[in-house]
């Protein structure tokens, strides 16, 4: 009878031919799974770009206009509202100019009835004012905008302000999430292609864990004689 080098070597170590083939494969699976996880992790990071706004009137509903009058920059404003607009970068990379589509820019529009008093535009991303009698249009032109980058717009109104976006990412998000230093519950709501691609990148190696350790766990009942048969 021919002995194969399997067999000397399922007699040497106690594992028989089957349980070796299993090991190996289960290491290879666990090979693939994490490179292949920390790779699609590196080339493939997550983009947006989000914006949130917080108003807060500067006179409580219990006062009456004539008990109090609110004068910013020289002008009177009724029922003041200050609105602070942030737009923030939520990317692991940087969004180069190139994912702006046609080179067209970015656009939030701030409608509003009566007087507004606009304050300079503060942070990391460039963002040009253009005021109208009854609305303010934020441009955000091509631009290299860093990760974790923001810029923060504030303008006193008479009363609340609707604002409205536009947006030419391509196949970035440009969307508002409810709340300051909310996107992290936006990532929790949008899991995206991402995250999908890299839960079958784990589960692949998470498979490859389990079979080397019921392989291995399986052979040494077997080699202790334990009555257990697969």
């Amino acid at each position: 009878m021919q002995i194969t080098d399997a067999a000397i070597a399922a007699a040497n170590t106690g594992f028989t031919p089957a349980g070796i083939v299993a090991i190996v494969l289960g290491i290879l699976t666990i090979a693939v799974g994490v490179p292949g996880a920390l790779y699609y992790y590196k080339n493939n990071p997550k983009m947006s770009l989000d914006y949130w706004v917080s108003s807060v009137p500067l006179v409580s509903q219990d006062v009456t206009r004539d008990d109090v009058e609110i004068t910013a920059g020289g002008v009177t404003v009724p029922d003041p509202v200050f609105t602070e607009i942030t737009v923030y970068s939520n990317s692991r990379a940087d969004i180069e100019s190139d994912f702006f589509d046609s080179q067209q820019p970015l656009t939030l529009t701030v409608t509003y009835k009566g007087t507004v008093i606009l304050d300079p535009v503060v942070g990391e991303i460039a963002v040009a004012t253009a005021a109208t009698l009854d609305k303010t249009v934020y441009t955000i032109s091509p631009q290299l905008i860093k990760k974790k980058s923001k810029s923060v717009i504030t303008f006193i109104s008479s009363g609340p302000v609707e604002v409205a976006r536009k947006s030419s990412l391509k196949n970035i998000p440009f969307e508002e999430v409810p709340g300051k230093k909310s996107s992290r519950a936006a990532q929790r709501a949008n899991v995206d292609e991402t995250v999908s691609y890299l839960r079958r990148f784990y589960m692949l190696g998470a498979l490859g864990l389990v079979m080397v350790y019921m392989m291995v766990l399986l052979q040494l009942f077997e080699f202790v004689g334990l009555p257990f048969r697969y």
